[in-house]
């Protein structure tokens, strides 16, 4: 403390720990503000067994090997300024027991952390996209490790001798796993590999003697390298089980046919939930495949069930009169739910009806007078009873899916909630009073081209709202429908700017806003599963699909995209495996990196048209369904990987204009049976563009012939090409 008595000074100032912790004017405190601290930048800090400690400021992005004393090094904490940790920066650093690696970093290199074998866990930030050569090989202490779902590439031996690593989570993005990359992990139990793995390199999993099992999702093999699964304790390796066949005649997986077994569904009780009074109860499974309440517990008793996956059927009354039943889930092993099976739930506020239910009975949820949403009439259903949703006050949508043919009397009477539905293009038939007294309705789209069969009364007291129906059937529909002539109207056309209908037939969307990109942020808002969206409608104000706009929509099976449309971005689509076909609109002249791959169901003929000049790198990646691609003549470049493991790919024809054809572009289009290159000047071409393409013929103009096989790359394939017939 320093005191100043003259009146026109401080009284009092304290100082200590090189702060100004106080200062007094008389008895008055004016001034009670520390230093401001002085910011901290270092490249890394490097603490030792003996507590002493050594850093560096930043001066580059990247630790380089002999850069860090690695003696009796315990912890490292890696600054952000630091993007890249070299090769073998911290190879055998024995003593090292912990490493902060920060978001910054996006490259590990090779050998990086190899023999660190005190080191017992590591995150790997979320930037980083390959785990490299060696990288971890002999951590023998490694007991877990997070990979971040960037990373596609596990490379050679990154892991092997990792002999106390007991389990590792392989996220989806990973495509390859090298060379022995986990040989000799003894202490690995199980492993699941994700359904995108397209290769498993020689001995990937060698000795690793103490696994139980090996789960592979992938509905096509991947290739296998040599004796991958040599020496790994006989376990069973499970498959998805409509491809065990293709398992165990596929080349190297032959030799495990006798270990190949269906992923197992695992077998949970009959019935399992909460009881009123906040006990349990749960009910085994046993000889009858359909669920029914007799005694124990008692319905009224029930507030929540799960039932198990040996159920296939909901008996008549299962549920009736269950007032205290909240919530139940339905597994998609059931195929029917019977009569009267939900009667009078009052206090059931949702129902997912799954895609394998083929019936739902006469009454089957009358009078749940609290369901309000997320029902879905699955796409599996084929009958709805009569009044099978009568008298579901509080229901506010519901939309019939299209493998729904039939909708029986009164099936919604008095629905007085439902503001809109929407009735399938597979229903052949509507019941009298179907929608009867369904008095809130605004709007009633029905999507069959052929009138169904129309019972009477069937949109009595429906606030006279409207009926939209396919506009190419519009008079047929009036000349059926003559009771309803008058409100029958052709289904609008969508103003907005994007339109999603979820699976359960909730949507959302998204007006115009002067903004012609569709951004991720508005394809996948808040509150709404992104996985679950099944359709979706773009507006003719878009003109780009933004980067990642439908990245992962595991559920998209159909989207138009409209002629506004002249880009399509960067990873637009990739992972949508439920996409089974789309239409480039003319206008559009670039399709990102990334904007179709994994694609899996993309099927049939995909035409480029003339419009695009540019493919990006692994746009349509493992599109394994597509059979034939028509490119249109304004294409000049097809980048990187463009068409990496199309595998059903039969024939290519690479249009004159085609000027540069990039590495990997047809690799692994082991379908192919001819290749066509129209230009008569050889392209520039990437290494390995035709690597792995059955060696089918190479078909180049006749005068051309010469200068394809001697052109740079393109020498390699000369026994290949031939003159175009």
């Amino acid at each position: 403390m320093i005191q100043y008595n003259n009146q026109n000074t401080f009284s009092e100032v304290h100082w200590g720990d090189n702060k100004l912790q106080l200062v007094y004017y008389g008895n008055n405190k004016i001034w009670p503000i520390e230093t401001p601290p002085q910011p901290t930048s270092y490249k890394w800090i490097a603490t030792y067994s003996d507590s002493h400690t050594e850093s560096a400021e930043c001066s580059s992005d990247t630790i380089t090997y002999e850069e860090i004393t690695l003696t009796d090094l315990v912890d490292l904490q890696i600054g952000d300024c630091v993007t890249t940790i070299g090769t073998s920066s911290l190879n055998g650093c024995i003593t090292l027991t912990s490493v902060t690696i920060p978001d910054s970093v996006t490259t590990i290199g090779g050998g990086a952390f190899s023999g660190c074998r005190s080191l017992t866990s590591i995150t790997i930030p979320s930037g980083v996209t390959v785990i490299d050569t060696s990288t971890f090989r002999y951590c023998s202490g490694l007991t877990s490790i997070t990979l971040p779902t960037s990373i596609t590439t596990i490379g050679r031996t990154a892991f092997q001798k990792c002999i106390n690593l007991t389990s590792i989570d392989i996220p989806d993005s990973v495509t390859s796993i090298g060379d022995q990359a986990f040989g000799y992990c003894s202490g690995l139990t199980s492993i699941n590999i994700p359904s995108g793995i397209t290769s498993i390199g020689y001995q990937a999993f060698r000795y690793c003697s103490g696994l139980t099992s090996v789960t592979v999702n992938a509905t096509t093999p991947p290739t296998l390298g040599n004796s991958v699964l040599n020496n790994t304790n006989d376990c069973p390796i499970y498959v998805p089980c409509d491809s065990i066949d293709a398992y165990k005649t596929a080349s190297g997986w032959s030799n495990y046919a006798s270990r190949i077994q269906c992923i197992p569904t695992p077998t949970l009780p009959k019935a399992s939930g909460l009881l009123y009074d906040s006990t349990t109860y749960s009910i085994e499974c046993d000889d009858n495949p359909t669920l029914h309440f007799d005694i124990t517990p008692p319905v009224n008793n029930i507030v929540t069930c799960d039932i198990g996956n040996c159920v296939t059927g909901i008996s008549d009354s299962c549920f009736s009169f269950g007032d205290s039943l909240t919530s139940v889930t339905i597994p998609n092993t059931v195929t029917s739910i019977g009569n009267l099976a939900f009667y009078g739930c009052v206090r059931l506020p949702s129902i997912t009806i799954p895609d394998s239910v083929t019936s739902i009975g006469s009454s089957a949820f009358q009078y749940c007078s609290s369901l309000t949403n997320a029902t879905i009439i699955g796409n599996g259903s084929t009958s709805i009873g009569g009044e099978a949703f009568s008298n579901c006050s509080s229901l506010t949508s519901c939309t019939i899916g299209s493998g729904v043919t039939s909708i029986g009397y009164y099936t919604f009477d008095s629905c007085s909630g439902l503001t809109n539905v929407t009735i399938g293009s597979g229903v052949t038939s509507i019941g009298w009073g179907a929608f009867q007294s369904c008095s809130g309705l605004t709007s009633l789209t029905v999507e069959s081209t052929t009138p169904p069969t129309l019972g009477s009364n069937a949109f009595n007291n429906t606030n006279n709202c409207p009926i939209y129906v396919p506009c190419q059937s519009l008079d047929a529909y009036k000349a059926s429908w003559t009771d309803w002539a008058d409100r029958i109207q052709c289904i609008p056309t969508f103003n907005g700017k994007f339109k999603a209908i979820y699976s359960g037939g909730s949507s959302y969307s998204v007006d115009c806003d002067g903004n012609t990109i569709l951004s991720s942020n508005q394809t996948n808002p808040s509150g709404y599963q992104h996985s679950a969206m099944t359709e979706a409608i773009i507006g003719e104000c878009v003109t780009d699909i933004g980067n990642g706009a439908f990245w992962s929509c595991h559920s998209l099976s159909s989207i138009t995209l409209p002629d506004s449309i002249v880009s399509i971005g960067r990873n637009a689509f990739y992972d949508c495996p439920m996409l089974t076909g789309i239409t480039i609109p003319s206008g559009v002249t670039t399709i990102g990196e990334v904007a179709f791959a994994f694609c899996y169901r993309l099927a049939n003929n995909l035409n480029i048209p003339d419009s695009v000049t540019s493919i990006g790198d692994n746009a349509f990646e493992s599109c394994r369904s597509l059979t034939s691609i028509t490119i249109g003549s304004g294409l000049t470049t097809i980048n990187h990987s463009a068409f990496y493991d199309c595998r059903s790919l039969t024939t290519i024809t690479i249009p004159s204009g085609v000027t540069s054809i990039g590495s990997n572009a047809f690799d692994s289009c082991s379908g192919l049976t001819s290749i066509t290159v129209e230009a008569t000047t050889p392209p520039t071409l990437g290494s390995y563009a035709f690597y792995r393409t059955n060696d089918c013929p190479i078909y180049v103009p006749s005068e051309s012939v010469n200068a394809y096989k001697t052109a740079s790359v393109w020498s390699t394939y000369s026994s290949r090409i031939q003159a175009i017939q």
